[in-house]
């Protein structure tokens, strides 16, 4: 029962006191109903989480619009391209393994062209070229053009080009002939006694007999790309010069032969 005495100061302590106590109470209920239980709500750290990933789907590269599996199948498709084009392409770096041409880098006389295919064989053997050569020389026997000499080509002893095949000899040469046996560069006069066709001139010191001044003979000129390869002037027989060696793949000699021996066997060729 209120007492009506009271002033409104103690009825209002009279009514908060016991609400507070209620209040104070009710929140020390509720902790002690949900308060924390490490036996039952803790994490059971020992126990993998029940955790399904979710699928979103291929991850694709936003600068190439492609997955990765898409982008490994094109890349391996074009490195297979690549690799067929690059053994389709001739290897252009490979350098030629010959037939040769050279400039003799020793000289000979006049009477001695006669012995000029074996001089030319044992320079080209001793740079290690191999073992069959004729030389660029006409006679009244056998222009040069009739000279057995394979159907090349032919290459200066750098690796150039010089004839693609036996009738661009008559064009002239891709570039001058002016290296010997040993890369050896020689701008010089050489006996051929050939014109640009490969005939016979009739200048060729007496078919090659006579090393007199009285006696003439047709020069080519070993810087020439033209018809002055092999024709380019008229001289006497007086001076030693030099000749031009074809490296010859018509009739494999046998270099384990005797000398008279290989000659029989190129009579017996031509």
């Amino acid at each position: 029962m209120i007492n009506m005495k009271n002033t409104p100061r103690e009825t209002a302590l009279t009514f908060t006191r016991p609400a507070l106590r209620s209040c104070i109470l009710l929140i020390a209920i509720l902790a002690s109903t949900v308060g924390c239980d490490d036996t039952s709500t803790s994490m059971n750290l020992d126990s993998p989480a029940d955790v399904t990933p979710r699928d979103f789907g291929p991850m694709i590269d936003m600068a190439t619009g492609q997955t990765p599996d898409e982008a490994f199948t094109a890349g391996a498709e074009d490195a297979s391209v690549t690799l067929d084009l690059a053994q389709s392409q001739p290897d252009m770096s490979a350098e030629p393994t010959g037939p040769w041409v050279f400039v003799s880098s020793e000289v000979l006389s006049g009477d001695s062209v006669r012995e000029v295919n074996q001089f030319c064989r044992r320079l080209g053997s001793a740079a290690g070229l191999g073992e069959a050569w004729v030389a660029w020389v006409s006679s009244a026997a056998r222009d040069a053009a009739e000279i057995e000499l394979g159907d090349g080509p032919w290459y200066r002893t750098d690796g150039a080009l010089v004839f693609q095949d036996r009738e661009a000899i008559f064009a002239g040469p891709e570039v001058p002939i002016n290296l010997d046996e040993n890369q050896n560069p020689l701008s010089t006069l050489v006996f051929t006694g050939t014109n640009s066709n490969g005939e016979n001139t009739d200048e060729n010191c007496r078919e090659w007999r006579s090393y007199y001044e009285e006696d003439d003979v047709t020069l080519g000129r070993t810087d020439a790309t033209d018809a002055e390869w092999t024709a380019a002037q008229v001289t006497d027989c007086g001076r030693s010069r030099r000749v031009y060696c074809f490296q010859d793949t018509s009739t494999p000699i046998n270099p384990q032969l005797p000398l008279v021996a290989r000659w029989n066997e190129l009579m017996l060729a031509a």
